[in-house]
């Protein structure tokens, strides 16, 4: 008898999932279906505006902060408690002090996207966002300072006076 019963179960959850997969076929045909899927051109076209949005520097800027709201969420479990444009007048900020170079080591830093293919941290000269003191999260707005990425790699968990000296040495 319970043999009987999970028989019908899993032939009632197969008939089910051939439902869903029939019905999700007819719509995939269907021209609101034809409609919602991205042409190739489509597709082309929105991989040219992210790298042209992130050659500049407020959509470099947009793009660290989505990324420091992910890392945000993930490490610290909470959401940051700023906009994107205090990120963008804190970059303006320190520009006035240091221009486009890294406070560290004075290279220009650059927004040279590097496209979808090659993931990872894009250029070592791409501007980062660096948390001079890396116990505190990324809601402690007087904690960050933008430097190059490969600065940032480099420095890793050392706090800010131990990296001026290795530097300065």
């Amino acid at each position: 008898m319970k043999q009987q019963v999970k028989k019908v179960k899993n032939n009632g959850r197969k008939k089910t999932i051939d439902r869903v997969r029939n019905a999700y076929n007819k719509w995939e045909q269907s021209p609101k279906g034809q409609s919602y899927r991205k042409s190739p051109e489509r597709i082309a076209m929105e991989t040219k505006r992210t790298r042209i949005n992130k050659k500049n520097v407020v959509g470099h800027l947009k793009y660290l902060y989505q990324s420091m709201r992910k890392r945000q969420r993930e490490d610290f479990g909470s959401e940051l408690n700023y906009k994107v444009e205090t990120l963008i007048n804190l970059f303006w900020k320190q520009t006035e002090k240091y221009g486009m170079k890294c406070p560290y080591t004075g290279v220009k830093m650059t927004t040279i996207h590097t496209g979808k293919k090659d993931r990872g941290y894009g250029q070592s000269t791409n501007i980062s966002v660096d948390r001079k003191d890396s116990e505190l999260d990324y809601n402690a707005i007087d904690n960050l300072r933008f430097v190059t990425v490969d600065i940032n790699l480099k420095k890793g968990a050392c706090p800010p006076k131990f990296m001026q000296n290795i530097l300065n040495s």
